[in-house]
């Protein structure tokens, strides 16, 4: 089935206000930027940050943080 078929079976999409609040501190930031002139690779320094991320790693770390809190 065609998306926009099914979405109009499900009826409308509704976005969080959360979303909206980000899109458009994202767009203000972007601005200041440009303003700014930064020239900061910001796709280089989220590959940099992620590098070596495992779920795995990120499940262990979240198990032992719940038994610390005794949860």
């Amino acid at each position: 089935m065609e998306v926009r078929k099914r979405l109009k079976t499900l009826g409308p999409v509704l976005i969080p206000r959360e979303f909206v609040f980000m899109d458009r501190a994202a767009i203000g930031l972007g601005a200041a930027f440009l303003h700014l002139r930064a020239e900061l690779n910001f796709a280089q320094m989220f590959s940099e940050s992620i590098e070596g991320f495992t779920t795995e790693a990120l499940a262990q770390r979240q198990a032992e943080a719940v038994a610390k809190v005794g949860l």
